[in-house]
């Protein structure tokens, strides 16, 4: 077995400065003397509070081995659940994490197989692992 794709390290991080920034926005909301700019400081800092706590756990769950390739029976395993084999992908595809003005190297892998469409988050240098996985493919076609 070749590990292909790993969660990237320290995402959760990023998204705990989120969590703090949005705690920095409740407490100005709370110091504001004007009651309608306070409010919506107060909402602001509750809605990246919620989003910061959602994208953690989703961080959390993904396990380091994302995308995994046995050479034995020439199929991928997909967070650690899924089995594909290799002969059978139609496409594969990935987008980089990005904000504004900085595109990040993780991303997310999409894996289209039999007519169902895999996302694999979070993965560490998703391009080359995109780029791994289309060679397989078409190794596999030839």
């Amino acid at each position: 077995m070749k590990l292909l794709g790993e969660k990237k390290k320290g995402i959760e991080y990023l998204y705990f400065l989120l969590l703090l920034l949005s705690v920095f926005l409740i407490l100005i909301g709370i110091k504001q003397n004007k009651v309608i700019s306070g409010f919506i400081f107060i909402i602001m800092g509750i809605v990246f509070i919620i989003w910061g706590i959602y994208l953690i756990v989703d961080i959390l769950k993904c396990l380091k081995n994302i995308i995994v390739y046995k050479e034995i029976d020439n199929s991928l395993i997909l967070n650690n659940r899924v089995i594909v084999s290799v002969s059978a992908i139609d496409d594969v595809s990935f987008i980089n994490a990005r904000s504004k003005s900085i595109v990040w190297k993780w991303g997310t892998v999409i894996i289209k197989y039999k007519g169902q469409i895999y996302k694999c988050k979070y993965v560490k240098d998703c391009e080359k692992v995109a780029k791994t996985l289309m060679k397989l493919m078409y190794k596999n076609e030839l």
